[in-house]
């Protein structure tokens, strides 16, 4: 984790090594010229030469025999205001190095405009530098320095701020665009967060609160912690290209493997630095095979401390690999605040046993008259991809990130990068039905989809909130079949759907199981509900579940028409219909299925027995 802390403590390490050396420089400056004070040359005592050396001699804080080298990002730019409303706007710089510099004849760049900077005051470990129109001319204060440029206010929307040494060395640049346009805003600086990583990258940057900070320390300073993570790798023509959220620090002790070869060539570049990429040729690839890569010593830039992981390998789409699995086209929306909303969504379903990249995948219409369609693409999507045989979801939000989605809170949902969020308030999906298209960015057709209200259960009237499911594992010759979802919240994203045909020999035929059979509903955290679990051969039942006592009478219905998947769970805490508990004896739980497509009826009877140990 990266934090500025250390970076405090280098400095005041620095700042005490600094003043140690010019104590002792001083001690012996001062030891030299009573040497030569004491010496028998008369005239070597009355030299204006050396008087004038030892007025220099004084106890100047900031003098420094032994000015470094700068070096790039030992000055970094920690805080600038691209939408001054009062005022020109100041760049701030911070030395984060632990030497003393010297910027005189360094240049401020603002995109092509360069100004040369006229200062010749010290900077030391920690020291601040405040250049601006009104600063005021070349002062200074402790740790913090004034210098009086004469420039133009930054660009509004997108710009680029640079510096480099007298001797052409580049010290820091930033650069900002489009991607920066919520953080900029009328009146208020940007500050850098972490010092130490790289500015290049919007993550490090806050908007001020209210104004600005210059000259102290940032109010943004350690808001945020970043922690690096391995969003992913994708195969692209004839590379692999690795993604990591934030800008990685390129070393020699890293180590970068496939299926156990290391990788030895790649390219990295430090001002996009959050991406690195090698040839398929320098790795023993296979094709629509499942590989992981490995990387092992990899640190964040600015940070030592090494972390590894571990990821599989994205492959790119192929015809047949994708096709559309779920589509909640009517969600329940706008009701009170205490309850959330669902989110318009299309499932997509990998065919295929290795992990798919999901990355130039959208959605669509059909062509209007003008041969013109309308198209939905995830603004995650460059990291988009589905496991092998498992589930991908594309959804309409308009929250800031995919965990704060309302189709998340809804569902309960722990989102992972199957998840493509569209920032917008729809997927053009509509109530009456439409065609939409399963593609790539190049034309590219994976699958497509008819949906309308029709294809619903016809014994589901409402079906608001409920999405529609194909019925996965269906045999072949019956062609594609949909019906309503049976789930209890209405939709099954990014899981098998409640409609599946079971495709194992172990649920070829209807099951009723009820465990634990005996159960004792006492509360005493042991056996106080009976599980009830109903295995059906197809999806598509309406369902009726009672309990009766030996009497015959029914004292408790459990579901009263309810269609359902293939499999279905409930429970009974032995009360009747009023609440009340039961006492001991045996009970016959009754359960009618009747299927209205294929006019078939199941009916189970099961004895269960209550014991009441109290």
């Amino acid at each position: 984790m990266l934090k500025y802390t250390d970076i405090s403590t280098n400095i005041y390490q620095a700042k005490v090594r600094y003043k140690i050396l010019c104590y002792c420089w001083r001690v012996c400056m001062i030891i030299l010229s009573l040497s030569i004070s004491n010496s028998s040359d008369a005239n070597a005592l009355n030299s204006p030469s050396l008087l004038q050396t030892d007025i220099s001699l004084d106890w100047q804080l900031d003098f420094n025999p032994l000015l470094e080298q700068p070096e790039l990002f030992d000055i970094v730019i920690n805080e600038f205001i691209p939408r001054p409303t009062t005022e020109s706007g100041y760049i701030e710089l911070l030395n984060i190095s632990p030497k003393q510099l010297n910027l005189n004849k360094w240049i401020l760049g603002i995109g092509n405009n360069k100004i040369t900077i006229d200062y010749t005051q010290p900077i030391n470990p920690g020291d601040i530098i405040i250049i601006g129109p009104e600063a005021p001319t070349n002062t200074h204060g402790i740790n913090t320095h004034y210098v009086n440029l004469d420039y133009k206010n930054l660009p509004k929307t997108q710009g680029s701020i640079w510096i480099s040494s007298n001797e052409a060395v580049l010290i820091d640049s930033i650069r900002y665009d489009r991607i920066w346009s919520d953080k900029i805003l009328d009146g208020r600086s940007l500050e850098k967060v972490a010092p130490s990583y790289i500015g290049v990258d919007v993550q490090n940057w806050i908007p001020h609160p209210f104004s600005n900070s210059f000259g102290f320390e940032n109010d943004a300073l350690d808001s945020q912690s970043f922690e690096l993570e391995l969003l992913s790798a994708v195969v692209e023509q004839d590379s692999i290209i690795v993604r990591f959220n934030y800008h990685i620090q390129d070393n020699s002790d890293s180590s970068i493997k496939v299926r156990g070869a290391k990788i030895t060539n790649y390219d990295w570049n430090l001002w996009n630095g959050s991406e690195l990429k090698f040839k398929l040729a320098d790795i023993n690839w296979v094709q629509n095979e499942s590989a992981y890569l490995e990387v092992d010593d990899i640190n964040i830039f600015g940070d030592e401390a090494m972390l590894s992981f571990e990821i599989e390998i994205a492959h790119p789409p192929a015809k047949g690999d994708l096709t559309i699995n779920e589509i909640l086209y009517h969600p329940i929306k706008d009701r009170y605040a205490s309850f959330n909303d669902q989110s318009e969504y299309v499932e997509i379903k990998n065919h295929r046993p290795f992990k798919i990249s999901l990355k130039n995948i959208i959605i669509r219409d059909g062509l209007d008259k003008f041969g013109k369609y309308r198209s939905w693409t995830p603004i995650n999507s460059v990291d988009w991809s589905v496991p092998g045989h498992d589930y991908a979801v594309i959804f309409a939000d308009t929250a800031s990130n995919v965990e704060d989605a309302q189709l998340m809170q809804f569902f309960e949902i722990d989102s992972d990068h199957s998840w493509g969020q569209v920032k917008s308030s729809t997927l053009g999906l509509v109530i009456s039905g439409r065609e939409i298209f399963l593609t790539d960015k190049n034309g590219m057709a994976f699958d497509s989809v008819f949906y309308s209200p029709e294809m619903h259960h016809p014994l589901v009237r409402d079906t608001k909130g409920r999405s529609l499911e194909k019925i996965e594992n269906l045999a072949t010759s019956t062609g594609t079949k949909w019906s309503t979802s049976a789930h209890i919240l209405g939709g099954t994203p990014g899981e098998m759907n409640s409609n599946n045909i079971p495709n194992d020999e172990s649920h070829n035929k209807s099951a009723l199981q009820i465990q634990p059979n005996p159960f004792s509903p006492d509360h005493d955290g042991l056996n106080d509900v009976t599980v009830i679990n109903l295995s059906l051969n197809e999806p598509g039942y309406l369902i009726r579940m009672s309990i009766f006592d030996r009497y015959g009478y029914r004292i408790n219905d459990l579901i009263n028409d309810e269609i359902i998947g293939t499999n279905y769970s409930t429970y009974w805490d032995g009360t009747d219909s009023s609440g009340n508990l039961l006492g001991t004896g045996v009970y016959i739980i009754w359960i009618n299925a009747i299927h209205r497509e294929n006019k078939s009826e199941l009916n189970y009877k099961k004895p269960l027995v209550l014991v009441r140990k109290k």
